[in-house]
């Protein structure tokens, strides 16, 4: 119940700058840098929802300039990463990866400098088999000498999928991650005042059919086990969780839970001083498909589930709306927390129990605070109440006033009031509630 709310008028200047405190530390880079080990989900653009392979060299630097003038560049979206299709299908006599000579005339290096000069951070996509989704060569057996060729470029992300020709050609899968972490420390050595580069691999997750359907039987782990074993030993930054997101709701539901069944993966990855994220693939914001109250809920979970923020819509097109939704601070500043810790599930009550269309996660934020997310993927509208106790934010005998939370709406940046005991709040069909919890003790 809320209570006391003219005592809480005048702690609402306390919370709010504890977020707009929050806001601050997350936007000033998401930048690995080598002398530093911020734990912040990687936040940028990747060309495949909009473009898949039909991409050149004019269309990145147009992306770059676009990046910067959305002011998507200025919210903290730093990583301009291309997916499959920019390099040519067979490689030079000595063995090297080559860029498409027709779309990409001017080399990586000269594009990798242009978007550097924007401001920005430049990523490239390869597959652990000898052949990408596409037919475009693959790093198989080429790792070491690929991941040069990325340094020699300065490129700063690298995207390993697992597609394309000669599947399973290791008789581990995740030698191709080992060997490339091995090549990008030894290009760290070589950068002084530059970027480590980070490593993003498809795929590790749960032994459950609607994460782990799309790999079995292809010699992957599906195992918590398996997978913490590999993505230690390769320091791997961000890792697919489930097969290809699409514009639907079931779809972004789904990589949700796929993400929050495997927390333990980014939690206990102690030999990465950088820290990973569970990666349920990048963003569908403003794809038609998607209503705007669950686009809204989209950028929420990926927000509480600290997963990766990448932006896949046309930007030559993009609306005032889906800029707000990717650029809301106080909603990427529960993303870009410094903690980088994971939003758990937690227990909450809705008006149909036993569907359990009412859903929750609570993440601990810098400041001691906290973010709150009730989602309701049913059709229709209903209650969620959540308990500070059931949350661990108090004791359950605490008492009437003795467990009270400051609550914060932070998609609207406004007070909600101080809650003791319980909230209950009303929500949209596919829609989400997303809120910060603070205490003035």
């Amino acid at each position: 119940s809320i209570r006391h709310i003219s005592r809480a008028l005048y702690r609402v200047c306390g919370l709010l700058s504890v977020f707009l405190a929050t806001a601050v530390l997350s936007m000033d880079s998401t930048v690995l840098t080598l002398d530093s080990a911020p734990r912040r989900p990687p936040m940028g653009f990747n060309t495949w929802n909009s473009y898949g392979g039909n991409i050149n060299e004019k269309l990145i630097k147009n992306l770059a300039d676009q990046m910067v003038s959305t002011g998507l560049h200025e919210a903290g979206y730093t990583y301009l990463n291309l997916d499959d299709g920019w390099a040519e299908k067979e490689r030079a006599a000595d063995g090297s990866i080559i860029p498409s000579r027709l779309t990409f005339p001017s080399g990586m290096k000269a594009l990798g400098d242009y978007i550097h000069s924007k401001g920005l951070l430049f990523g490239v996509y390869t597959s652990e088999n000898p052949q990408t989704c596409m037919g475009r060569a693959g790093s198989y057996a080429h790792e070491l000498q690929d991941a040069q060729s990325y340094c020699d470029w300065g490129v700063d992300y690298v995207k390993v999928d697992h597609c394309g020709s000669g599947l399973d050609s290791w008789p581990t899968m995740n030698k191709s991650w080992v060997l490339f972490r091995q090549g990008f420390d030894k290009c760290a050595a070589t950068r002084t005042e530059r970027q480590r580069i980070v490593l993003s691999v498809e795929y590790c997750t749960v032994d459950v059919p609607q994460c782990a359907s799309w790999f079995i039987g292809r010699g992957k782990p599906n195992s918590l086990v398996g997978c913490s074993a590999w993505l230690q030993e390769a320091r791997v930054d961000l890792w697919r969780v489930k097969s290809d997101i699409s514009p639907s709701f079931s779809a972004i539901v789904a990589g949700a839970e796929c993400a929050s069944l495997s927390r333990n993966l980014s939690t206990n990855l102690t030999t990465n001083p950088y820290g990973g994220f569970n990666d349920p693939d990048i963003l569908e914001i403003g794809h038609p498909s998607l209503s705007p109250t669950e686009q809204r809920t989209h950028m929420s979970l990926w927000c509480i589930l600290a997963a990766p923020l990448l932006v896949s819509t046309p930007l030559d097109s993009i609306s005032n709306a889906t800029l707000a939704l990717l650029t809301a601070p106080e909603v990427i500043a529960v993303n870009q927390d410094p903690l980088g810790i994971q939003g758990m599930s937690v227990p909450c009550v809705g008006n149909d129990t036993g569907a359990e269309t009412a859903k929750a996660w609570l993440k601990p934020l810098v400041n001691k605070t906290h973010a709150l997310l009730l989602m309701n993927s049913d059709s229709s509208p209903q209650s969620i109440t959540v308990q500070w106790s059931s949350l661990g934010l108090c004791s359950s005998d605490a008492g009437v006033g003795g467990c009270e939370y400051d609550v914060r709406d932070l998609w609207m940046r406004q007070p909600v009031g101080t809650v003791d005991e319980s909230w209950s709040v009303v929500v949209d069909g596919h829609g989400s509630v997303l809120v910060g919890l603070s205490t003035s003790t």
